[in-house]
């Protein structure tokens, strides 16, 4: 399996998260949270990481799950879990 792992936030801040596999209403927030989580890579990417059609892209090869703590409107992480041949 290969995994693809972003978070806004340190562990220690969330409580009661909640998983669920993405959809395609999910793609705008998971742009942004892949995007502010690798933000440091920036440079080396010539701007951001990933855009709609990288993480429909990833969607295609596999599962996101996302992880919302509390009442939340963002989320706090994800991860997206691909299974190799």
């Amino acid at each position: 399996m290969r995994f693809m792992a972003a978070s806004s936030k340190s562990p220690s801040s969330e409580s009661k998260v909640r998983i669920r596999p993405a959809g395609d209403a999910d793609v705008p927030a998971l742009v942004r949270l892949i995007n502010a989580a690798f933000v440091v890579e920036q440079v080396v990417f010539d701007g951001n990481r990933v855009d709609d059609l990288g993480v429909r892209a990833y969607m295609s090869g596999g599962t996101f799950l996302v992880a919302r703590s509390g009442f939340k409107a963002e989320y706090g992480r994800c991860q997206c879990v691909e299974e190799d041949g």
